[in-house]
């Protein structure tokens, strides 16, 4: 586990990008309104970009429909939907799903490294925590 964590440290400094996935922070789990239907518009932009395609779930009016199809992105993440045919006037478009973010390590900030548990007998078992962070950046 280290041994990853302290690769990923070397390989990210700096302004090299990081694809985070958010560990579930980034999860929109309650629909969302991303639109309202006018009868001629198709397209409509989701709120985040980076937006996995497999993990959208879209809602006319509350119920779940797939008569949508990705647009942006590389197939795998998108940013925008096109129905294939217009929503109704006044009707509702709501959205769910997973996403990632583009990072950056935060350099400016100070590293904090902490003692989580402290072993009084032998301390070479103590935990000790550091807290890095992320900056989410534009694509």
């Amino acid at each position: 586990m280290l041994d990853s964590l302290s690769g990923m440290l070397h390989t990210a400094q700096g302004d090299t990008k990081i694809r985070f996935d958010g560990g579930g922070m980034l999860e929109v789990t309650d629909p969302i309104i991303i639109g309202e239907g006018d009868g001629t518009t198709t397209d409509f932009m989701l709120p985040h970009r980076n937006v996995f395609v497999a993990s959208a779930i879209i809602y006319l009016h509350g119920i779940a429909v797939n008569t949508w199809d990705p647009l942006g992105g590389d197939g795998i993440s998108m940013f925008q939907i096109r129905f294939s045919t217009p929503p109704l006037n006044h009707e509702q478009i709501k959205a769910k799903y997973k996403r990632y973010a583009n990072t950056v390590w935060d350099t400016e900030e100070d590293l904090s490294l902490d003692r989580a548990f402290r072993e009084q007998t032998n301390p070479r078992l103590s935990i000790h925590q550091i807290r890095l962070v992320l900056t989410e950046c534009p694509n």
